[in-house]
């Protein structure tokens, strides 16, 4: 599994692997807040954009991200699953979609499963959808395929907890004017390349870029 490189504020969760957490995030760029449960062990990575937020927990073989953000009016689900699927094609040499369905569950949950194989190695990758007008959430659990059983608990855990808090309207009218474009024939990054620590919550001054779901 490609092993995620920026400049970011890291830190580890203290616990023991077997119990879980709450994390909460506050919103930094007008996305939406979200709490998750975790677990207590894991790393913690967060790289803040001027469209949204980059959040993922890590142990040494799996991987949970949250994004969340905001699109333009019109993006439908079908752009998310397309901008997804374009993710993992950059980093794994055969990507499949296995299923994608409503969650039993939670209606406002809509889950897809794909298959990514590379380097000898071959993972899944549960994810799960949540848009609530221009505010977007994107949880995925990524795993190697051999492990799927094992993580299986944690995998549920962090899609079916996971929930919007608010973000700032303010910000979020203004980011909501931009276009989405991050489909598998446009994937170039039109994000602000920089990663701020989230420690600084301050808005951009101006606003000038292209909304994209950043590949990184």
């Amino acid at each position: 599994m490609k092993i995620w490189k920026t400049n970011v504020l890291i830190f580890l969760i203290a616990g023991t692997s077997l119990s879980s957490i709450t994390f909460d995030w506050k919103s930094r760029r007008g996305e939406s807040g979200f709490a998750l449960d975790v677990p207590s062990d894991w790393l913690y990575e967060a790289s803040v954009r001027s469209n949204g937020a980059i959040i993922k927990f890590s142990n040494q073989e799996a991987e949970i991200e949250v994004r969340s953000f905001i699109v333009s009016e019109g993006t439908d689900r079908r752009a998310l699953i397309n901008a997804k699927a374009a993710r993992l094609a950059a980093y794994y040499g055969t990507v499949s979609l296995l299923e994608e369905r409503e969650s039993k569950y939670d209606s406002t949950l809509y889950r897809a499963t794909w298959q990514a194989s590379g380097r000898k190695t071959r993972f899944i990758d549960e994810t799960g959808f949540i848009m609530n007008g221009n505010s977007v959430l994107i949880v995925s659990c990524l795993v190697p395929a051999s492990t799927v059983s094992k993580y299986k608990v944690i995998c549920e855990n962090a899609l079916f907890s996971i929930r919007a808090t608010e973000g700032e309207p303010a910000i979020i009218s203004e980011l909501a004017k931009f276009t989405f474009t991050n489909l598998p024939q446009n994937n170039r990054s039109a994000a602000e390349n920089k990663t701020v620590p989230v420690k600084l919550p301050e808005a951009p001054k101006t606003l000038d870029d292209k909304f994209l779901p950043p590949v990184n």
